[in-house]
């Protein structure tokens, strides 16, 4: 089941990462501030515009 979600987010990051930078879910923005390639000013805004959006996915979907 781990494999199945770690290739959907992988594949994810190879279709759509170009055009977004490929912020799917908080791991992945500190992964990117991590490597550099994010500035970590900008993460806070992230992590939490995403974790506000699955929240109203999670409400709203099911």
């Amino acid at each position: 089941m781990a494999i199945a979600f770690g290739l959907t987010v992988l594949t994810m990051a190879y279709a759509i990462g170009y055009i977004s930078g490929c912020h799917l879910n908080p791991a992945v923005s500190v992964g990117l501030v991590v490597g550099k390639r994010f500035p970590a000013s900008d993460l806070l805004a992230y992590v939490v515009a995403q974790v506000i959006g699955a929240r109203l996915a999670l409400q709203f979907c099911t």
